[in-house]
């Protein structure tokens, strides 16, 4: 069963004459079915609580989409605006990019310098000592160890952070483009019109709790999944999951920014994203790596509260699913279809015919 990152996937029906066993491939206890009258009457008793989720999931579509956009576009890598691009993490990813790729590129040009006028010991001491020839190659080094260089050069403790910070913050925007593009596909109060706000809640209701339709013989229903592998125990993971990587990448990016504070406050670094400053230069303090570092840091940290608040909802606030206190006699015997039999760990699930 292929099952999204947020929500279930649907299962074909499975059709059957008298009784019949349904193979389950399960880990712990046995899956069942509730009819289409019992879902229903679970969705109107729990109508407030998914709601209150769908609207959540608007906040959530909203934050991701606009507030704090990844950049790639919803879905990702569609065009977006110029508006939406600045404050999104892709942005500010590439800033840390751009300055990683000049920073190599002048690296690359000390070195290639220094071999030209065949330094023994490639290094400012060396470059700058009287002895060294007066050619345009000498000159130019010295220039550029001169204009702060020489602090930065040849130690490679830069140039490791650098390509450090920009690999985790290349790889966050990966996992922040399936995030966004799993919340926007996940249905919230605003729905197309084609749809009634019953089918558009039951939507969302099968997405947290169905594991897939059932339907045969005449007999309509979901398949409910038991224990560890229910739907919204899933979802419940996964958003917890989901929530921890987002903590992790804002305090690896704040660890990231006080060592900046310390070895990337040289002018030469400052200079490589000066171009770059969101204040546009107003501010009296220079924009430097400890701001963008920052920034990144906050980017995150928009998109926490907004997932909490969803994962709280689902986890405390939305009622548990209809068990068998739930049938009721006035419904058809099918209105809940339990699994019997085998009470341990198994394989198999019994259904009960209508007739």
């Amino acid at each position: 069963m292929n099952v999204p990152t947020f929500g279930s996937a649907a299962l074909p029906s499975i059709g059957w004459g008298g009784i019949v066993v349904l193979t389950c491939f399960i880990a712990q206890g046995l899956s069942y079915v509730l009819s289409t009258p019992t879902w229903n009457r679970y969705i109107q008793t729990e109508w407030t609580n998914l709601e209150s989720i769908a609207k959540q999931i608007d906040v959530l579509k909203y934050t991701v989409n606009q507030d704090c956009p990844v950049g790639g576009g919803a879905p990702a890598f569609l065009p977006v605006s110029e508006s939406l691009y600045r404050r999104s993490l892709l942005a500010l990813i590439d800033v840390l990019g751009e300055a990683r790729l000049a920073f190599r590129m002048s690296f690359a040009k000390l070195d290639q310098l220094s071999r030209m006028i065949k330094l023994k010991d490639p290094s400012p001491s060396q470059a700058l000592r009287p002895g060294v020839a007066r050619r345009p190659p000498a000159d130019a080094l010295r220039e550029m160890l001169d204009s702060g260089w020489d602090e930065l050069w040849p130690t490679n403790r830069v140039k490791e952070m650098l390509d450090e910070m920009h690999l985790v913050g290349a790889n966050s925007v990966l996992a922040a483009i399936r995030i966004s593009n799993n919340i926007n596909d996940m249905p919230g109060w605003k729905h197309a019109d084609s749809l009634t706000g019953q089918e558009n809640i039951d939507n969302l209701a099968r997405r947290i709790d169905s594991d897939g339709g059932f339907n045969a013989d005449g007999v309509e229903g979901v398949i409910i999944q038991p224990d560890l592998q229910q739907s919204r125990v899933v979802l419940k993971t996964r958003l917890q999951s989901l929530i921890q990587f987002l903590e992790f990448s804002r305090m690896q990016f704040r660890i990231f920014a006080s060592k900046a504070s310390i070895e990337m406050a040289n002018p030469i670094l400052i200079d490589l994203i000066r171009d770059h400053d969101p204040n546009h230069g107003e501010e009296e303090a220079p924009f430097t790596f400890v701001d963008l570092l920052g920034n990144i840091a906050n980017w995150y940290e928009c998109w926490i509260p907004e997932f909490q608040d969803f994962l709280y909802l689902v986890e405390h606030q939305l009622g548990p699913l209809p068990g068998p206190d739930w049938w009721d006699e006035e419904e058809p015997a099918v209105g809940l279809i339990e699994g019997i039999g085998d009470p341990n760990p198994g394989l198999t699930m019994e259904l009960e015919d209508g007739n």
